[in-house]
């Protein structure tokens, strides 16, 4: 696989840290009009709908999600301007998951799996996304999410676990993932911190390559080479749907 680091690393600051383009925290949960350098505007939000399709006879998780993360808007941005370690920012993500979790397990259908829930990445992921489009967008944190984006997760799923790049065959064989794996097939949260901080050290060695900032959730920009496409924040990098 080919990757050109040094645009990878100055795309990721360009959209994550300086982001010429930015949304109100509403727009990004809920979902908003972005003109996309092609021309084509297209709707987009934090979390794609097809997250909502891991989350199994569960009477509408989306709407679940949305709501908790809409009517604790002024509680989770007064958290996260005050970050200071990657541990206040698992914390206060794991708290989430927590809550979100509790609320949804009230909504299972009489066909629900048991083990929908029971995997740490199917609920960790989609809220790892909206930390990441809430923190390097949101017009809220202007001027803070330099300080944040150094702590913040890579949201881990099948385009993650297939890229050469970030995992080889044996990688995958100690979590018990394939190529195709999604994200709900990550089950341990011992697992997801083990990839985190594999990913962390790949960051910090891109780093010392490149002699520049790279963070790890910067490697988020891999997805469908991302990082090689236009656009001044990460809904305009997106590849338009018919692509």
């Amino acid at each position: 696989m080919s990757i050109d680091i040094e645009l990878l690393s100055k795309k990721s600051m360009e959209v994550f840290v300086k982001p010429k383009v930015t949304f109100s925290y509403e727009e990004i949960l809920l979902g908003t009009n972005v003109n996309k350098p092609s021309g084509v505007v297209e709707q987009m939000r934090a979390i794609d709908n097809d997250v909502w399709k891991a989350f199994h006879h569960i009477d509408n998780p989306s709407g679940i999600f949305k709501n908790y993360l809409s009517q604790n808007k002024k509680t989770i941005l007064d958290k996260l301007s005050k970050i200071k370690s990657e541990s206040e920012l698992d914390n206060l993500e794991n708290l989430l998951l927590k809550e979100i979790k509790s609320q949804l397990e009230k909504y299972k259908m009489a066909s629900y799996n048991p083990k929908t829930l029971d995997s740490y990445n199917r609920m960790r992921q989609p809220i790892d996304l909206f930390i990441e489009n809430i923190v390097s967008m949101s017009k809220e944190l202007e001027g803070q999410r330099g300080a944040i984006v150094k702590y913040m997760f890579l949201p881990l799923g099948k385009q993650i676990f297939s890229n050469g790049f970030l995992f080889s065959e044996g990688d995958r064989n100690i979590y018990k993932l394939k190529s195709e794996s999604a994200f709900g097939d990550l089950i341990l949260q011992s697992d997801y911190k083990k990839i985190q901080d594999k990913m962390n050290l790949l960051a910090q060695r891109v780093s010392q390559e490149t002699g520049k900032i790279f963070y790890r959730v910067f490697l988020d920009l891999l997805w469908k080479d991302k990082y090689k496409n236009q656009g001044n924040n990460l809904f305009e990098l997106i590849p338009d749907k018919d692509n």
